[in-house]
């Protein structure tokens, strides 16, 4: 597939000028280990012309051979002039990827042998990990609580 046509949306995040889009093949952008995801959803799109718009998340590479996240959106129709179009349609979608694998790995360091609770700003409790209620009891089912089991004995004194 030959790019015949590119915004500056397309064109920035690939690191390369519109112009010299052109004529380049869309698949050079694509990852080598994404080809095949790249061309599934572009061959079912190519089949249900005009019908069904196919997505895919893949990788692409910048004129400088950095990697990308990319949410790619496909649409094949044929065109008033009754040639074949395929509108394809992408965006960084880097920081949506980075903030999922920020919160897997939050979500199995919360799952430690380490009892944890996250409260917020007014000391509510929010969460509580199986630790905590292993050696609490408490299960987080009282919210709001304010204090965690067992602290209202706890408190010291300042003299």
């Amino acid at each position: 597939m030959l790019i015949i046509e590119a915004n500056f949306t397309a064109a920035t995040p690939l690191c390369v000028e519109r112009s010299k889009l052109m004529y380049l093949r869309i698949d050079a952008f694509v990852a080598r280990q994404d080809l095949e995801r790249w061309r599934s959803p572009l061959l079912s799109a190519m089949k249900h012309a005009g019908v069904a718009r196919q997505t895919c998340d893949l990788r692409l590479k910048r004129a400088d051979g950095a990697l990308f996240h990319a949410h790619f959106d496909y649409l094949y129709r044929i065109a008033e002039d009754g040639h074949p179009a395929l509108r394809i349609a992408f965006a960084d979608s880097t920081p949506l990827k980075l903030t999922e694998e920020d919160l897997r790995i939050a979500a199995t360091a919360f799952e430690t042998q380490e009892a944890i609770l996250v409260t917020n700003a007014g000391t509510v409790i929010q969460r509580v990990n199986r630790a905590f209620i292993g050696l609490t009891g408490y299960t987080g089912s009282a919210y709001p609580v304010t204090q965690p089991p067992g602290q209202e004995r706890n408190h010291a004194i300042a003299e």
